[in-house]
């Protein structure tokens, strides 16, 4: 990725996280993590790793400063929110395509497609609808390098608990009336990723190949999730 100065975008003032941002971080993390009821799961968060049981994820930010991969929003003299971002090379090194059904491409690590990958973006609950993931996105666009075409990113759209599955893309309802089973009444509205993909016109490239497992959830190993793979191509964006 290409170098970078700091960056103010009307309101919000973006710049590199430093390391004693971390505290900011993981307290922005806790607020919008997955919630362990469903019902309130549409309000309350998207995060699927319970920061606020594992303060070893405290470091895990750190580490993630220290790579330079983390860029922060100011609003008003507070840390508003944060993007977690990988240049392509950077994410070959964690297998991910393989794990990937693509659908209208070929496997972009496979290809020179070249890319970033969007692995995060959070803001703090209390200061959403201020253009603070856009701003953000915006300045990572603006950071990379002209060989960059598309960014990606990855939304959980689906949870399974044991034998009972629960949609959670935005707009679904569904209600499972066997004994176990839960409600979602509206799918997750505040992962900023979706207000990202929405803005930019991002188009779906795949999704997760089976359900996968992740024990840093609250579901622990009795939960699997399918993510919805989705490119936003900066060429077709005023990004470039």
């Amino acid at each position: 990725m290409a170098s970078e100065e700091n960056q103010t975008t009307q309101e919000h003032r973006i710049r590199k996280a430093m390391v004693k941002d971390a505290d900011r971080l993981y307290e922005i993390c806790r607020a919008v993590e997955l919630a362990p009821d469903p019902e309130r799961m549409a309000d309350s968060g998207f995060l699927m790793t319970q920061y606020s049981k594992q303060p070893k994820m405290k470091k895990y930010i750190q580490d993630l400063i220290r790579q330079g991969l983390v860029d922060v929003a100011e609003t008003a003299g507070t840390l508003s929110g944060f993007l977690v971002a990988y240049p392509k090379e950077e994410w070959r090194k964690k297998g991910w395509s393989s794990d990937v059904v693509w659908s209208g491409m070929d496997d972009p690590l496979q290809t020179d497609y070249n890319f970033a990958m969007l692995e995060k973006i959070a803001v703090d609950p209390n200061l959403r609808r201020q253009g603070i993931a856009t701003a953000l996105f915006e300045h990572l666009a603006g950071s990379l390098d002209s060989e960059v075409k598309g960014v990606f990113t990855e939304i959980v759209e689906g949870v399974y608990r044991r034998q009972y599955a629960m949609r959670i893309r935005q707009g679904v309802s569904e209600k499972f009336s066997e004994s176990g089973g839960f409600m979602i009444s509206q799918g997750i509205r505040n992962d900023a990723s979706i207000a990202v993909a929405e803005s930019f016109g991002a188009v779906k490239a795949g999704r997760s190949r089976v359900p996968y497992q992740y024990s840093g959830s609250y579901l622990g190993k009795d939960g699997l999730f399918v993510d919805g793979v989705y490119r936003i191509d900066l060429e077709k964006t005023s990004l470039l």
